[in-house]
């Protein structure tokens, strides 16, 4: 599975990674008790079996048996965003690490690394390392993958500053 099989997520080929997340249930979760436990804080949490699935995803569908009455987290869950890219980016990491396991790049998606990015230096210090409009300008982060996406130079400078970071963190102390 490529990064961009990855991005492009829908109800046809999600393969329910998210549902492999711990869910901590609220008071107005309407949860079948058999599909609930207790985790060890005494908080009601989804129940999972033995293979570390939520115990209300049916295996051979890979879909939820209480969509109607899943719970809020669940429903909140936004398909395709920014936290189901990552999670089905880790699930599906072993199998795209056999494939290109020099590229430091593999795997993740231009709003991935412009997030880790914003996240370590945030937009000033990110608009002073690469000076372009979109970072220093009223920076977004739809409006700076728009720009990045139709802009290969302004990309490869992106690229090869997570690139750097990457490396930098990767040393030993």
């Amino acid at each position: 599975m490529t990064a961009n099989e990855v991005s492009a997520t829908s109800c046809a080929n999600c393969e329910a990674c998210c549902c492999r997340l711990e869910v901590i249930l609220m008071g107005d979760d309407d949860i079948p008790p058999r599909f609930t436990a207790d985790d060890a804080w005494g908080g009601s949490v989804m129940r999972r079996l033995d293979d570390g699935w939520c115990a209300a995803l049916d295996r051979d569908t890979m879909r939820c048996t209480i969509y109607e009455r899943r719970p809020g987290v669940c429903s909140e869950y936004r398909m395709g965003g920014s936290d189901c890219i990552e999670e089905r980016l880790q699930y599906f990491a072993p199998a795209m690490n056999k494939i290109q396991p020099n590229n430091p790049l593999h795997g993740l998606t231009l709003e991935m690394i412009l997030n880790r990015l914003v996240a370590r230096y945030g937009w000033e210090e990110l608009g002073k390392q690469i000076d372009i409009r979109c970072f220093n300008h009223e920076p977004s982060l739809a409006s700076s993958l728009k720009f990045l996406r139709r802009t290969p130079w302004a990309r490869e400078r992106v690229e090869s500053l997570y690139v750097h970071m990457a490396q930098r963190d990767s040393k030993p102390s």
